[in-house]
C-alpha cells in the first residue's frame, strides 16, 4: 500500500507543477491569442537557472526573481515579435524555430549532460509515508503550486484586470470601443504565462532536471492539458493531475512506453475533438 501511496503522490506532484506551466499556455492561447511553442524552453532556461543559483535559500528567492522578471520580459519580447503575423500556424512556426534554436543556444552553452538540482536546505530530506521514504521537497513543491494557481484562478475572476483578460479572448473589439488596447493587454497575457513557465522551470528543477529535450517534454504535456482543460484554469488543475498520475504510472508499470505517453494523448485528444466537430450537428 505505502508503494501505491509513493505512486499517487508522485502523480499529484508532477500533476500540480504541469498544471503550473499548462496554465500559462492556456492563458496564452485562449486569452492572449497566441500559440507559444516556444513554452518549453522558458521553462528549461528556468530549470538551468535553478541549477546554477539555486544551492541555498538566498539562490533559490535570486532564481525565483530573475525567472519571474526574466520571463515576463522574454513574453513581452516575444508578443511584439508575434504581433505581425496573422493567425496560430504562423504563430506555431516562429515560436516552434524559436524553440530550436533556444534549445541549441542552451546546450552549446551549458552542455548535453542532465543536471540535477538539489533541494534547498531543510527540504533535502525524505519523510516516511508508511514504510516509504518520500523526498520532503515534493511534498513542498504540491504546497507552493496550489496557492500559486489558486491565486491566478482569483486573479481570472474575481478582480478588475482578470475580468478584462477574460473579455480579451471573448470580444476583443468591444474591448477597444472601452478605451482600453488589446495589444497592450495581449502583451501583459503574454508575459505572465512566460513568467509562469519560468518559475514552474526553478520550482521543477529538483524534480526533473534539466536536459535536452526536456523541453519538448513540458510544451507537449502543457498544450494537451490546456487542449483538454479548453483554457479554464478550473478544468486545469484535474486534467493536469489526470496526466500526472497517467505519466507516473506508466513509468512505474512501463518505463519504456512512458515518455512517448504525451505524444499519444494529445494525438487521442485532437481526433477525439475532430470527431466530435464532425459529428455534432448543425444549426
Amino acid at each position: 500500500m505505502s508503494t501505491h501511496l509513493v505512486v499517487v503522490l508522485d502523480g499529484v506532484c508532477w500533476g500540480m507543477l504541469l498544471c503550473l506551466t499548462a496554465s500559462g499556455m492556456a492563458l496564452a492561447y485562449h486569452a492572449g491569442a497566441t500559440l507559444n511553442l516556444a513554452h518549453g524552453l522558458i521553462y528549461l532556461t528556468g530549470a538551468y537557472l535553478a541549477a546554477a543559483l539555486a544551492e541555498s535559500w538566498v539562490g533559490l528567492a535570486a532564481a525565483f526573481s530573475i525567472a519571474a522578471f526574466g520571463g515576463a520580459a522574454a513574453g513581452a519580447a516575444l508578443a511584439g515579435l508575434l504581433r505581425p503575423l496573422n493567425g496560430h500556424l504562423q504563430q506555431a512556426l516562429a515560436t516552434a524555430g524559436i524553440a530550436l534554436i533556444g534549445g541549441h543556444l542552451l546546450t552549446v552553452t551549458v552542455g548535453a549532460d542532465p543536471l540535477s538540482v538539489p533541494a534547498p536546505p531543510g527540504l533535502d530530506h525524505a519523510v516516511d509515508i508508511g514504510t516509504q521514504p518520500y523526498p520532503a521537497y515534493r511534498l513542498a513543491l504540491v504546497a507552493v503550486t496550489a496557492p500559486l494557481i489558486g491565486g491566478l484562478w482569483w486573479l481570472l475572476h474575481r478582480t478588475r484586470a482578470g475580468s478584462l483578460v477574460l473579455a480579451s479572448a471573448e470580444d476583443p473589439v468591444a474591448l477597444a470601443l472601452l478605451g482600453q488596447r488589446p495589444e497592450l493587454l495581449r502583451t501583459g497575457i503574454l508575459a505572465a504565462a512566460t513568467a509562469l513557465a519560468a518559475v514552474a522551470g526553478v520550482l521543477g528543477g529538483p524534480l526533473i532536471g534539466p536536459a535536452p529535450g526536456v523541453d519538448h517534454r513540458i510544451m507537449v504535456t502543457s498544450l494537451l492539458i490546456a487542449v483538454t482543460a479548453a483554457g479554464s484554469i478550473a478544468r486545469t488543475v484535474p486534467v493536469a493531475i489526470a496526466v500526472g498520475q497517467m505519466q507516473t504510472t506508466a513509468l512505474a508499470a512501463w518505463p519504456q512506453a512512458a515518455p512517448y505517453l504525451p505524444y499519444t494523448l494529445l494525438a487521442a485528444v485532437l481526433l477525439a475533438g475532430a470527431v466530435l466537430r464532425r459529428t455534432r450537428p448543425t444549426r
